[in-house]
Protein backbone atom coordinates (compact mmCIF):
# COMPACT_ATOMS: atom_id res chain seq x y z
CA UNK A 1 0.00 0.00 0.00
CA UNK A 2 1.10 3.45 -0.52
CA UNK A 3 3.55 2.77 -3.32
CA UNK A 4 5.43 0.45 -1.61
CA UNK A 5 7.25 -3.00 -2.73
CA UNK A 6 8.01 -6.41 -1.16
CA UNK A 7 11.15 -6.85 -0.83
CA UNK A 8 11.76 -9.92 1.25
CA UNK A 9 8.86 -12.12 2.79
CA UNK A 10 8.37 -12.18 5.77
CA UNK A 11 9.68 -15.08 8.05
CA UNK A 12 12.60 -16.41 9.96
CA UNK A 13 16.17 -15.44 10.07
CA UNK A 14 18.58 -17.89 10.34
CA UNK A 15 21.43 -15.74 11.28
CA UNK A 16 19.94 -15.21 14.90
CA UNK A 17 17.59 -17.59 17.04
CA UNK A 18 14.35 -16.07 17.28
CA UNK A 19 14.59 -13.01 14.75
CA UNK A 20 11.61 -12.68 12.13
CA UNK A 21 12.18 -9.94 9.52
CA UNK A 22 10.23 -8.17 6.79
CA UNK A 23 12.24 -6.23 3.93
CA UNK A 24 10.14 -3.24 1.98
CA UNK A 25 11.15 -0.72 -0.21
CA UNK A 26 9.17 2.70 -0.03
CA UNK A 27 8.30 4.51 -2.43
CA UNK A 28 11.64 6.96 -2.57
CA UNK A 29 13.82 3.95 -2.78
CA UNK A 30 14.52 3.54 0.89
CA UNK A 31 14.50 -0.45 1.94
CA UNK A 32 13.34 -0.45 5.18
CA UNK A 33 13.36 -4.25 7.90
CA UNK A 34 11.15 -4.55 10.25
CA UNK A 35 12.63 -6.76 12.78
CA UNK A 36 10.82 -8.67 15.81
CA UNK A 37 12.50 -11.29 18.46
CA UNK A 38 10.36 -14.12 20.25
Amino acid sequence: AAGGTDEGQPGARGHLPGAYAAYLRDPAGNKVCSYTFV
